[in-house]
């Protein structure tokens, strides 16, 4: 499988694209560019996940079922 990345016009379209939707939406879908999650392990996100500048991402909440430390 390749990789591909998005390019600084797609990202720069994708945000711009993201005002158009609820507030709620637009979260979700900015946290998925910034942090490169699954959308499953954002959705299962709780304010306890957050400590500071480090969002935990749980065990049960993720696919390898490894928890994994984001720092924003």
């Amino acid at each position: 499988v390749g990789e591909r990345f998005l390019s600084t016009e797609e990202i720069k379209s994708f945000w711009q694209h993201t005002e158009e939707v609820s507030t709620t939406d637009r979260v979700f879908f900015r946290l998925l560019l910034l942090l490169g999650a699954r959308p499953g392990e954002i959705r299962k996100l709780r304010w306890t996940d957050v400590d500071g500048d480090v969002l935990t991402l749980r065990s049960e909440t993720v696919k390898t079922r490894n928890t994994h430390e984001l720092f924003l």
